[in-house]
């Protein structure tokens, strides 16, 4: 459980536990309308918001374990996004290939030739 911070007419209180916050917020101690804050985020909310979190089905705090390396390495790869440039490097060295293999092909067929 976190620390919630709350401001009564810009008058900071806390921290208080969560369990506090909720006996707070039943008894109306801490009205709707007033603010809350706990760690991890980026700005003050009002009760009603910071209840509603409250009453949400808490994530897990403690990951699940990760089957091995590779797996891990898998699902934190970023995806692969095309840019113009990528594009572009990608033609001139298609370009390149192709140019090597009618190279190579003009000079086995000159030298059958000869």
């Amino acid at each position: 459980m976190v620390d919630w911070y709350f401001s009564k007419e810009a008058v900071q209180f806390g921290p208080v536990s969560e369990l506090e916050a909720r006996q707070m917020l039943a008894l109306a101690e801490i009205l709707p309308t007033d603010l809350m804050w706990c760690d991890g985020m980026t700005h003050w909310i009002s009760a009603e918001s910071a209840r509603k979190i409250m009453e949400s089905p808490q994530l897990p705090k403690i990951p699940p374990p990760i089957v091995n390396a590779a797996s891990a390495e898998a699902a934190s790869a970023q995806p692969v996004v095309a840019t113009s440039k990528s594009w572009r490097t990608f033609f001139l060295g298609a370009l390149c290939v192709i140019f090597s293999v009618v190279l190579i092909a003009a000079i086995v067929v000159g030298s059958v030739i000869l």
